[in-house]
């Protein structure tokens, strides 16, 4: 087993494990899903940000971001801690469908099975939230403190891009457990 601790050449200078569940979401997404999760999110928040610019509501909309965003991100984040411990202490035996294998792989022919497929994508999802809310911190102190319609116009973007793609990596995810859980008549 590789030093964990070297992850991408960074456990040198800084900590850098917590990429390991990025890098493996991205290994097993799957084409249809990387549409769902990550490129309508980014047509949405263009579009969006468009639509704010022609009524010159940027700030505007930053700004109740911001408001709601921090408390929403700390449900998310409980919720998916939450399903995080519900799968780390499922009984396997007790639910077959998790020990079934997928067609997806992180190396050449190691399939992964769904126990761990949901696993990487509920961990990528906690990562993805936890950075986006300290973002939001650090994108109010920005705001307060620059004025730059480019870094308004960036923030936006980045914000509501963030929260699509958190949400529907949470729809797809809960879609997945629904269906592991309900037995098939």
């Amino acid at each position: 087993m590789r030093n964990r601790g070297d992850f991408l050449y960074l456990g040198k200078f800084i900590y850098g494990e917590w990429l390991i569940p990025i890098v493996h979401y991205y290994k097993v997404i799957k084409k249809n899903e990387m549409f769902f999760e990550v490129i309508s999110p980014a047509i949405i928040a263009a579009l969006s940000t468009y639509f704010y610019t022609i009524n010159n509501n940027v700030i505007i909309a930053i700004n109740k971001l911001e408001e709601m965003l921090p408390n929403v991100l700390a449900i998310l984040i409980g919720f998916t801690i939450s399903c995080i411990a519900m799968l780390t202490s499922a009984d396997l035996n007790q639910i077959p469908a998790l020990k079934t294998e997928t067609d997806r792989k992180i190396k050449h022919n190691e399939k992964i099975t769904l126990h761990r497929l949901m696993l990487i994508n509920f961990t990528y999802s906690l990562i993805i939230q936890v950075f986006f809310l300290i973002g939001i911190f650090v994108s109010a102190y920005l705001v307060s403190m620059v004025e730059s319609n480019i870094l308004y116009h960036i923030i936006l973007v980045i914000e509501v891009y963030a929260t699509i793609h958190i949400l529907l990596i949470l729809v797809r995810m809960i879609t997945n457990l629904y269906c592991i859980y309900i037995k098939p008549r």
